[in-house]
């Protein structure tokens, strides 16, 4: 395994999240993001590719922001979008978006609940949600359920992109067990908390799930506007901040 040049630290303090339909993300954020939607579509070119999986080491290293503004860029252009939360276990996604909802995606698996009444549209943006409802006794039966499947096969014909934020991969193993729905997965390391050895454990993992990694996205770095711009602008890396 290559060194990917980051000195990693436990313990950093996490930064208030930005998301792209507040309008109040600086312009470093909007062009990070707006870079790594260009090398994403460029990752899946095929059009039946449309299934991106964005996952983590640990807890804490920004997933779930990075999947919900990747899912608003892939809006910004034109594509139609659905964001769904399978991350049954520990679900953030209704409080990042201030969205005020009980059941969700897990009620509606199980069938107490129709598809119209829990897929939310995110304010300011055509971006639908799908919030993870409340918390299943067996959230692994749900990703593995046939309900899971027709839903993933209904999506891929209504949308042009699936986005799907999922557990840490090192935590329990329900990444893993998507993978067999996933196109691509997106893998989110946090400046200052992300450890090389767990990144490098995350790695193995999914390669011996034959998931296809399709890049990371690195967050979290203190760039200046004009030091992040010569990165953008001359492509030497991906900078995301959360």
């Amino acid at each position: 395994m290559a060194n990917l040049g980051f000195r990693f630290q436990k313990n950093t303090p996490v930064r208030e999240s930005y998301l792209l339909n507040k309008g109040n993300a600086p312009f470093s954020i909007t062009e990070a993001y707006k870079a790594l939607r260009t090398n994403v579509l460029f990752s899946l070119p095929q059009e039946s590719q449309k299934v991106i999986g964005v996952t983590s080491s640990e807890r804490g290293d920004g997933k779930t922001t990075t999947a919900i503004n990747l899912a608003l860029s892939l809006c910004e252009v034109g594509k139609s979008v659905i964001l769904l939360e399978c991350d049954f276990r520990l679900p953030t996604l209704a409080k990042k978006t201030g969205i005020r909802t009980v059941r969700g995606f897990s009620d509606m698996l199980i069938g107490s609940v129709e598809k119209e009444k829990v897929i939310k549209t995110l304010p300011n943006s055509k971006l639908n949600v799908l919030p993870a409802g409340r918390i299943p006794k067996d959230p692994t039966a749900l990703l593995q359920s046939s309900a899971m499947k027709e839903f993933i096969e209904e999506c891929r014909s209504t949308y042009d992109y699936i986005v799907v934020d999922l557990p840490p991969v090192n935590v329990v193993a329900d990444a893993l067990i998507m993978s067999e729905f996933i196109d691509g997965f997106l893998l989110v390391i946090r400046h200052g908390v992300s450890e090389f050895n767990r990144i490098q454990e995350t790695i193995k993992r999914l390669e011996i799930s034959k998931a296809n990694i399709i890049g990371f996205a690195y967050n979290g770095s203190k760039l200046s506007e004009k030091k992040y711009y010569s990165k953008y602008k001359y492509g030497y890396e991906y900078k995301a901040h959360d």
